[in-house]
């Protein structure tokens, strides 16, 4: 045992000099909603400029009307469906896994629009009131798909709810264009009202202003914390706005997905033929790396002298984290998977 204990170790320290780092990082992408000639899900882009990375991430024909705010809850994605008056849940891959359809048990929803996530709150915009839905108005679900509670949304057609100083601000096509709530839903009072006409999707920035779109006023608007405007983009329709990490916006609307450059102020179309709706984040694990026995996404030498400590057959054949190559035992092929990727 000793023998080989100081023979892997020996080998190992030669084998390192030449390990390359190859730390692998979390992905993450800006998800978008929005239908084609032959195509209705998500496509995803790229965070930094708003390059295209895959136009039919997730596709799902079966539903009916527009898909209209994709949010990455947990290990899910839900995507509320505006007409179907539904919330689509899928994983992370884009498997479908049902609908929420209630704005309370035994209520339906009717003419939905944007969501938001706060902390285990998921919080929905209602408009219509067909077969008894609750009109306008912000629902509340649990991580779940559990309701929680209902209320009132100032206002009669919300259309996006963004947290933002611990309340929220719900954008609207009437005046006032946005009003605030705080997260029990109860009103507080006015944010904006003045041009920006028809409010849809509303984000925050790196200088924590928000977003906002306005579809009316053909325009993408900067507002500070006081509510004023600091700066706007001209923009045909917009619905869904989102910043890239170059500073610049990604924007959507019945015509694609495009970046606007802030200093020239012009767009370029990034996806076309796509009818483009809100835009969100959506941060995939990191992948697993085999031969990262510690958990903490490297490989190192932790891992390896946790291997070199579980050199030779397995006690237990079902919980042996060394045996990389599932032979229930830990010896020279576990060595080379963690040394082929090791990372630090």
């Amino acid at each position: 045992m000793e023998f080989k204990t100081t023979a892997c170790a020996l080998l190992a320290g030669a084998l390192l000099i030449a390990m390359p780092n190859t730390e692998a990082a979390a992905e993450e992408y800006l998800m978008v909603t929005g239908s084609s000639s032959n195509f209705r899900g998500i496509a995803l882009f790229d965070t930094e400029d708003g390059s295209l990375v895959d136009a039919s991430y997730l596709n799902y024909q079966d539903s009916s009307g527009v898909l209209k705010h994709p949010m990455q809850v947990g290990d899910e994605i839900w995507i509320a469906a505006q007409l179907a008056a539904v919330i689509h849940r899928f994983t992370l891959d884009g498997e479908y896994l049902g609908d929420i359809d209630e704005a309370q048990p035994g209520q339906p929803l009717n003419n939905i629009r944007g969501m938001e996530l706060v902390g285990d709150t998921v919080y929905l915009a209602n408009s219509g009131d067909t077969g008894g839905a609750p009109g306008p108005a912000i629902v509340q679900y649990d991580l779940d798909g559990n309701w929680v509670s209902t209320a009132s949304a100032a206002g009669s057609s919300p259309f996006s709810v963004l947290y933002y100083n611990d309340e929220l601000l719900v954008g609207h096509n009437d005046t006032p264009d946005i009003h605030r709530h705080d997260l029990d839903g109860e009103y507080l009072g006015v944010f904006y009202d003045g041009p920006i006409s028809w409010v849809q999707q509303m984000n925050t920035n790196e200088a924590g202003n928000v977003l906002a779109t306005g579809w009316s006023s053909n325009g993408l608007y900067e507002l500070d914390a006081d509510g004023d405007i600091v700066n706007q983009y001209g923009a045909g329709s917009p619905r869904g706005v989102h910043e890239l990490g170059d500073g610049n916006l990604l924007w959507t609307n019945s015509n694609g997905v495009h970046v606007l450059d802030v200093d020239s102020q012009t767009s370029t179309t990034v996806l076309s033929d796509f009818s483009g709706q809100y835009i969100d984040r959506l941060v995939l694990d990191e992948p697993t790396i085999p031969g990262d026995l510690t958990g903490d996404g490297q490989v190192g030498g932790a891992d390896l002298g946790i291997l070199l400590s579980e050199w030779g057959a397995c006690d237990d054949c079902d919980d042996c984290p060394a045996d990389l190559t599932g032979d229930c035992e830990v010896g020279g092929a576990d060595l080379g998977v963690l040394l082929s990727n090791w990372t630090n």
